[in-house]
């Protein structure tokens, strides 16, 4: 089947802002009342294209999201759930992370949100890893390395 030009124009114009999963754009179409027929042709035309890529668009999500950025496996996954990707995919998509990585990641998003001068508590410090999903393990190892050699009443509440 020959993709809706209509329908074709919608989904490049989504893409021209960003990329996107094949769930979101999916979503989109349906949204502006394109049949399922015409959703797939389309799809299949961007998949052809490589203009859709759902491995490469979770590999820069992944990427964005280091540094002072950074999140914990937990929080990519949720992510890549809350744009549409499905369970099964996310656990294909979800890029390989050795925990030496996720440590390196989370002592990186420590140290860019708390300056030197600042010194939370570890409750503080341990609170805000937690809430950008890096994992229990990774979050007391990070700890127990950010707060080496810090004066026990600096790093109190």
């Amino acid at each position: 089947m020959v993709p809706d030009p209509k329908a074709l124009e919608v989904a490049y114009a989504a893409l021209a802002k960003k990329d996107l999963f094949e769930a979101e754009i999916r979503a989109l179409l349906i949204r502006k009342a394109f049949g399922e027929e015409v959703v797939e042709a389309v799809l299949l035309r961007l998949r052809e294209r490589k203009l859709v890529d759902d491995a490469r668009t979770a590999a820069k999500l992944a990427a964005l999201r280091t540094g002072k950025r950074a999140v914990g496996v937990e929080k990519l996954r949720a992510l890549l759930l809350q744009r549409g990707v499905s369970e099964s995919d996310v656990d294909h998509l979800m890029p390989e992370r050795e925990p030496e990585s996720d440590l390196d990641a989370a002592m990186a998003a420590l140290m860019a949100r708390f300056k030197p001068g600042s010194v939370p508590s570890p409750a503080q410090a341990g609170r805000f890893l937690a809430g950008r999903g890096f994992g229990e393990e990774t979050v007391q190892s990070c700890l127990e390395a950010f707060f080496q050699g810090v004066p026990e009443s600096m790093g109190s509440e």
